[in-house]
Parts: C-alpha cells; structure tokens; sequence
C-alpha cells in the first residue's frame, strides 16, 4: 500500500536525521515516533526493533559498496583500472554521502557486530584489490587504507557541490596515496611541466 511505504520511508527519514545528529545508542524508538507522529506500536511494525531500523539505514551503502567491488576485476591494473576502481567507490560514498558521513563518525554503528564487520571487510577488499599486483607487502595495505581514508574524510566536511566541484583533485590525492612504489599517478589536468632548474631561484622557487 502506498500510505505504508511512505511511513516507512517517513521513519527511515527520521532515524537518519537523528542518527546523524545524536548518534545511535541515543536516539530511541520513542523519540521517532514522537518525530514522525506515529505510535511506538506503528513503528514496531514497520522495524521489529531499532537493529532493524539501523540495518535498513545502513545497508543500501554496504550493498553498494560490495556491488562496486564485484563489478571491478579482482587486480586491477595501475593505474587506470585502479583509478576506474577509486572513481566508483568515491561516487558510492558521494551517493549515499549522509549515511556514509554518519556511519564513519559513530562509534556504536562502527563496532556494530554486523554493519561494522562488513564495513571492515569490504575495506580489506578494496585494499586488496589496489595493492594486488604489488609485492610491496604491508606498506601497499598501508597506502591503501590511507587512500580510501582520504575519500571518506571529505564525505563528511564537503556538502554534495564542494564534493562535485572537487572530485578530480580528491582522486588524484586517493591515487597518490595508494601508488605503487617510485610510481607517482598521472597528474591533474591544470598541473604544469617543471620548470628547468636553471630559471628557479635560490630556495627551489621560481
């Protein structure tokens, strides 16, 4: 029925404001009922419980993000399969950038025994999927996560047309982070050619 999906959608709505805002141990069934106007009972029936309700929440984004991985070969090559890679994942955070900006700063949904867990693997998913043609070890993870990590950062202090308006710069940051050794990425578009040594000043600077 129409009038039930949309009070499904309406709590949805009103668990990932709140959520966003106090976080999930503190928001309670009570409270989204008071918020969307419903009895805690309506509610109920739509979630049988507030874990319910978080897995709804949160799981179009992990969905996703294991989607993108499965569409991707297992070792992409460097750089334009890894790059290929890196543009997915950055669209699938900017897709979901609420859930996404909200799930990476609760500590509770983090450490949750399910969402957090399958967040975890499909990091260890990505990173393995980057470094695999690598035999540069630990230090490839390393690289790896720093990179995905420093996708996920601006998910929660840019607004969607910063996160638009910067998304070349953020791949290539992403691409720098996670690129094999004395194997620099391909440089942004605007970026210039060095200039010979001879025309630089005495400290490097022009």
């Amino acid at each position: 029925m129409p009038g039930t999906r949309n009070r499904r959608d309406t709590l949805l709505a009103a668990a990932l404001n709140s959520f966003t805002q106090r976080g999930y141990d503190a928001t309670s069934v009570a409270e989204l009922a008071t918020a969307t106007g419903m009895s805690k009972a309506a509610v109920s029936y739509h979630f049988r419980s507030k874990n319910d309700l978080l897995h709804a929440v949160a799981d179009p984004l992990l969905d996703s993000l294991d989607a993108l991985v499965d569409r991707h070969p297992t070792t992409p090559h460097w750089p334009d399969e890894v790059r290929a890679l890196l543009e997915d994942y950055l669209t699938t955070l900017t897709n979901h950038s609420q859930i996404a900006a909200w799930v990476d700063s609760d500590k509770a949904v983090l450490n949750h025994p399910q969402i957090g867990a399958r967040l975890h693997h499909n990091t260890e998913r990505m990173c393995q999927a980057i470094t695999g043609s690598t035999a540069d070890g630990t230090a490839a993870t390393a690289r790896a996560t720093a990179a995905l990590g420093s996708l996920w950062r601006p998910i929660r202090t840019l607004t969607p047309a910063q996160l638009a308006t910067h998304r070349d710069a953020l791949l290539h940051t992403a691409m720098a982070g996670c690129a094999p050794t004395n194997t620099p990425p391909n440089p942004p578009a605007h970026s210039h050619p060095a200039r010979p040594a001879q025309e630089r000043g005495a400290h490097g600077r022009y």
